[in-house]
């Protein structure tokens, strides 16, 4: 007996796109390749103004360089985070200062020494029949790039 797919492929969005032609253009204005260009910058705050994004959901990293968006948008006039907000899905040393979420990279690598070796302590070998996973948890690291929400009072610490 076959089970139907979980999911169609292309099963229809709220809106005029289906997924298909969503994630297509996606991946056209903002692939791999486009933080290699000399006009991603460019694009980058065309987009922005085109859809008047108001914080940018990014990596603090590309390919082990850098993100360079803070810059783009500082040298485009914005203020951060007063004109639009930027917040990192993996706050790292290399922008500490933006606001998001620590993954604990360090920690992880650590937990997953930890499980290597107490499974070859327990001479485990090859694919295990019930894989474990591991997880640690990340947490909300508040930087100078987002501003507080409307309405929300500052809460001090006595």
């Amino acid at each position: 007996m076959r089970l139907p797919p979980h999911r169609p492929r292309d099963r229809k969005l709220p809106g005029p796109h289906n997924r298909r032609s969503l994630v297509t253009r996606l991946r056209g204005t903002f692939s791999d390749n486009a933080f290699a260009g000399p006009d991603t910058a460019d694009l980058f705050l065309s987009w922005v103004d085109k859809h008047r994004v108001d914080c940018v959901l990014t990596l603090s990293t590309f390919r082990n360089e850098p993100n360079v968006m803070d810059a783009w948008l500082k040298g485009s006039g914005r203020n951060m985070p007063k004109d639009i907000g930027l917040v990192s899905l993996d706050v790292t040393r290399v922008h500490s200062d933006w606001s998001g979420v620590e993954q604990h990279s360090d920690e992880i690598g650590r937990a997953a020494v930890d499980m290597l070796f107490s499974k070859l302590q327990a001479g485990e070998r090859g694919i295990p029949q019930l894989p474990r996973t591991l997880q640690v948890h990340g947490h909300w690291h508040d930087g100078g790039t987002l501003r507080p929400p409307v309405g929300v009072k500052a809460v001090c610490e006595v």
